[in-house]
């Protein structure tokens, strides 16, 4: 599976850099990263991982990481995640 990206390049799908960046998005926003974020963050990304069945654009991954963290109502934060 891959992801396409707004200038139209693809990519190989990876649920590591979507961890990564909720990971960084945490610390840019109090400084710290927790275990709780941690798991959170792999929650996130395995989900968005399993939910995927096509390639898919950027917007689309964020659009499932907005879905799929509010299904778990297990926020820490209101996400500011950057595009990717």
């Amino acid at each position: 599976m891959q992801v396409i990206k707004r200038d139209g390049r693809k990519q190989d799908f990876s649920c590591l850099k979507i961890y990564t960046a909720i990971i960084n998005a945490c610390e840019a926003i109090d400084g710290t990263i927790t275990d709780e974020s941690k798991d959170l963050a792999k929650k996130i990304s395995d989900s968005i991982g399993e939910s995927l069945k096509k390639d898919a654009t950027v917007e689309e991954i964020f659009e499932k990481f907005h879905k799929v963290n509010d299904e778990k109502q297990e926020a820490i934060y209101k996400w500011k995640v950057p595009y990717w």
